[in-house]
């Protein structure tokens, strides 16, 4: 179910899997919900890097999705753009 908490423990949650990943600071990336792309658990959260904001060349760049899991709480894929 899809509450102002559960997306606030999601988002904690999504911070906690990009930092060691990436080592990426929080104030260098945002964190939205892209609900035309959610089922009732899987959420999809777009993760938007402020270094692909004003891209130089064409191409993914650092942004990505993140599939979450509103049951489990948990990521379970992650998406890079072609």
């Amino acid at each position: 179910m899809l509450t102002r908490d559960n997306i606030v423990k999601a988002e904690k949650i999504i911070k906690e899997y990009l930092t060691p990943k990436y080592a990426w600071n929080e104030s260098e990336y945002k964190i939205r919900i892209d609900s035309k792309e959610s089922t009732r658990h899987i959420v999809e959260f777009m993760i938007d890097h402020k270094d692909d904001e004003e891209p130089i060349a064409p191409g993914g760049g650092k942004s990505c999705v993140i599939k979450f899991d509103m049951r489990k709480m948990a990521v379970v894929r992650e998406l890079g753009f072609q």
